[in-house]
């Protein structure tokens, strides 16, 4: 990570927040009980700015048919 210099940064970015926000779970009517987790991945907020254009958090398959 030390040879990308803007990984590095992300990572310690996201390693300083979630122990922030894991410290705060720890504090009763703390703001991150309220949260109770961070949806980061779930909401496709990355530390390198916008969500790729393909982050799903759902799946809308079609209607299963069987072959004949």
């Amino acid at each position: 990570m030390d040879e990308e210099p803007a990984v590095r940064d992300a990572y310690r970015t996201w390693s300083e927040s979630r122990q922030a926000f894991n410290e705060g779970l720890k504090v009763p009517g703390s703001e991150a009980q309220a949260q109770k987790w961070q949806k980061d991945y779930f909401r496709g907020s990355g530390r390198f700015g916008a969500p790729p254009d393909n982050h799903r958090t759902k799946l809308r398959p079609r209607e299963f048919r069987p072959k004949r």
